[in-house]
């Protein structure tokens, strides 16, 4: 026949006689050495994807036998990837630099690697309103904000400047309160999102 699988294979092989009842046995090991071809993994680099956002990249494989199966050898993904089936999928949860190898092996048990980075970013994204509606000192005033881009929930914070007098900004931003004094204040504030991602 024709071996279609590496490996070592231990049998044993019974001569029984004419008569039905004598016979004799012999042990054997037989090594198949399937010869491989190169097998090249596509694709060569991967895209680096966003955190919050889902991932798909398929992945393919030349140059030996159909039938390929593909499995994470070393490293490690980005927390939230993993292989499923012929793809690399999931949702990034982190951001960073991720160095890793796959493994790729055909219908007769040749294997080929290739080595991968990827770098999830975070997506861009933006409080808004850009400008504030005037108040009036008071004056109860109350103004949303809100984010577009990321993923929420978002927490906000107050990055740089300071609130006039009777203003407070609350965690889920919303910017309310009675200004107690005329002026104009300059002030910046980051929404933070669900993955540590900011704008």
């Amino acid at each position: 026949g024709t071996p279609t699988v590496n490996g070592t294979f231990p049998f044993t092989v019974r001569a029984t006689d004419n008569s039905g009842s004598c016979f004799g046995e012999q042990a054997y090991s037989l090594v198949i050495n399937v010869n491989c071809m190169t097998i090249t993994i596509n694709p060569q680099s991967l895209p680096n994807g966003f955190v919050g956002t889902l991932y798909n990249q398929a992945l393919s494989a030349t140059g030996g036998t159909p039938g390929y199966t593909f499995a994470l050898n070393s490293g490690a993904f980005p927390p939230g990837l993993g292989i499923t089936g012929s793809s690399l999928t999931g949702t990034p949860t982190t951001t960073g630099v991720f160095n890793f190898t796959i493994k790729a092996t055909d219908a007769n048990g040749c294997v080929a690697t290739q080595i991968y980075t990827l770098d999830p970013r975070c997506t861009i994204f933006a409080v808004t309103p850009g400008t504030l509606p005037s108040a009036s000192a008071g004056t109860a005033y109350s103004q949303a904000l809100a984010t577009t881009g990321g993923t929420g929930p978002y927490t906000y914070t107050l990055s740089s400047g300071t609130l006039p007098a009777g203003l407070t900004l609350s965690t889920a931003g919303v910017l309310s309160g009675t200004p107690t004094t005329a002026g104009t204040a300059t002030v910046t504030i980051r929404a933070t999102d669900n993955y540590g991602c900011t704008g």
